[in-house]
């Protein structure tokens, strides 16, 4: 019983040990742009990364934040990625998640996806940036 709880402690210390690490890759959380809650689409975002992130950086943070979610747990589906012209992706992912991902050195920015329409109408029935 006792070697049994050492051992829970031990994984214990090392699962704080790295998500410590994770959420130590910058001095502060990058932006998170919200929305009010009849242009949000709930759940969804869209993930600037900075401009000096290559095409194998931009895959490299995709890799490193799924990888890392899933082990906290987290749901995360990305959705599209235009790495070469905008770096950026858009995700489908928990609160929790986001809040993660705001730590990795590369975000520029963090901003719900959200409807967009003109005159007040979905009139080219896209809808959200994520279409």
């Amino acid at each position: 019983m006792l070697k049994t709880v050492f051992k829970l402690c031990v994984l214990l210390v090392i699962v704080t040990v790295a998500v410590q690490s994770f959420e130590k890759s910058r001095k502060k959380q990058a932006p998170l742009y919200e929305h009010g809650p009849q242009e949000r689409v709930e759940g969804e975002y869209i993930v600037q990364l900075q401009k000096s992130c290559d095409e194998a950086c931009f895959n490299d943070v995709i890799s490193r934040f799924t990888e890392t979610a899933k082990d906290e747990g987290f749901e995360v589906s990305i959705k599209h990625k235009m790495a070469n012209t905008m770096k950026m992706f858009t995700a489908k992912m928990p609160r929790k998640a986001v809040e993660m991902l705001r730590w990795m050195d590369k975000v520029e920015f963090i901003e719900e996806d959200q409807i967009v329409s003109i005159n007040g109408e979905d009139d080219m029935g896209v809808g959200s940036f994520g279409v």
